[in-house]
């Protein structure tokens, strides 16, 4: 019997919203965090790349200061068109009249290599944990290329390994935290763990320092990490 695409984007999807009602990825922490970082580097409206940015319903609803997300360009980027028919209907109520709102149904790298257009902030939220060590490198050097010169920022929320741990001690961590979640159902924590070992790859904190000292970024700092020791906000500032 054939499988139907639909069906499989849903009940992953479900998934991942039963995840984040539980606060298993302890997003509430992260974006107050996103947001704190900027209010403070951003008093006037930004320009903002999203990288594997799903439905963009955390943007939305964590993001939004008084309704409003502080942009005066967005560009979403995804591979999946069922998530971005969602984003391209949550997007408009959040972002002033008139703000451009575009979305790609691209992988990253294939957006970056390709795109020209200069921008404030380029954030990517657990999604570059699905690319290759290469990959992200690759990332984070075409980052380097798009973002301001004075005050750009490349933002990384994402699940990392510890210094010396292994993918498999790694994900063995992150599959037992997530089968702990109170509000998933069995189904859902299934298909979450058997995504994870099929296509999480994590590095640590110090090979992304590493990347971002290569592409030119020249401050790295984590500006949260949560209590599991496994989602970091890593920010490299192009100055």
């Amino acid at each position: 019997m054939a499988v139907d695409p639909r069906q499989i984007f849903n009940d992953s999807w479900d998934s991942y919203t039963q995840l984040l009602a539980s606060n298993g990825l302890y997003h509430t922490e992260q974006y107050t965090a996103l947001r704190d970082l900027f209010t403070c580097r951003f008093p006037r409206p930004f320009s903002l790349l999203d990288l594997g940015c799903g439905d963009a319903g955390n943007l939305c609803d964590k993001l939004a200061v008084g309704g409003r997300l502080n942009v005066e360009r967005y560009v979403g980027i995804d591979l999946s068109k069922d998530a971005l028919a969602l984003a391209r209907e949550r997007l408009p109520a959040v972002v002033a009249p008139g703000t451009p709102v575009t979305l790609h149904h691209l992988g990253m790298l294939e957006f970056l290599r390709t795109c020209n257009d200069s921008f404030d902030v380029i954030i990517s939220t657990f999604a570059m944990h699905h690319l290759s060590t290469e990959d992200k490198a690759a990332v984070i050097q075409e980052a380097a290329r798009l973002l301001a010169p004075q005050q750009g920022i490349f933002v990384v929320v994402d699940a990392f390994r510890n210094p010396g741990e292994s993918r498999t001690s790694a994900l063995d961590r992150f599959t037992t935290h997530f089968q702990a979640q109170p509000l998933m159902t069995p189904f859902a924590k299934k298909l979450l763990c058997d995504h994870v070992w099929e296509c999480d790859h994590p590095e640590t904190i110090e090979t992304y320092e590493q990347f971002g000292r290569l592409a030119g970024f020249s401050r790295p700092e984590v500006l949260y990490t949560d209590a599991q020791q496994m989602g970091r906000l890593l920010v490299m500032h192009t100055s």
